[in-house]
């Protein structure tokens, strides 16, 4: 079973779809006594930081995900969550990454271009992906460390994470409505690794 974080307004739409293509078992949860009965977690793209982050520390899933450490995958910005610190919002994050990240990290979907992307490492989540798989980034889509990068495109000779792992936790740093064919193979990878 995976429990997909409900700290968005709406359930996202797309995510939905994916899942169900995958023909997977998931349910959409802040409750801790179903995150805690969960096999993996995954945090989906967040529409509203300030919500989110207050909403994850009155409901304690902060502590609850710090102390049961299961496999988590963040899509898109839900990865700030991952993060060591939030700078601009003066925040913790549960630290699964050794990350400064700044709270406009995000993967938009303005300017998109199309890149091939590189394989860096052995990843389980990468392990039915093409090297040269076309990704599409936004333009302006900001850099991230590469110190736990398992894949990562070139774009006018700047490197971009496109995935990233630290043990169980994951990472697609990418705005997977324009990049579905592959957030669905990362997320049915995450869910046999």
């Amino acid at each position: 079973m995976i429990s997909v974080l409900e700290y968005n307004k709406t359930k996202p739409i797309l995510l939905v779809k994916i899942l169900e293509e995958l023909n997977l078992e998931f349910r959409f949860t802040l409750l801790e006594s179903k995150i805690i009965q969960s096999d993996r977690i995954i945090f989906p793209p967040i529409d509203n930081f300030d919500k989110t982050y207050r909403k994850l520390q009155i409901t304690n899933i902060f502590n609850l995900l710090k102390l049961y450490k299961k496999p988590i995958l963040s899509i898109g910005n839900g990865f700030l969550l991952m993060a060591n610190k939030i700078i601009d919002k003066e925040k913790q994050g549960l630290g699964f990454f050794d990350f400064k990240v700044s709270s406009d990290y995000a993967v938009k979907d303005v300017n998109m271009v199309e890149c091939n992307l590189c394989k860096l490492k052995n990843s389980e989540l990468l392990h039915n992906i093409n090297n040269d798989e076309k990704i599409k980034i936004a333009g302006s889509q900001k850099k991230l460390g590469l110190k736990y990068c398992t894949s990562l495109v070139n774009l006018e000779g700047e490197k971009y994470a496109i995935t990233s792992e630290n043990k169980k936790f994951y990472a697609a740093h990418v705005n997977y409505s324009q990049n579905t064919d592959f957030i669905k193979k990362i997320i049915n990878n995450f869910t046999c690794c």
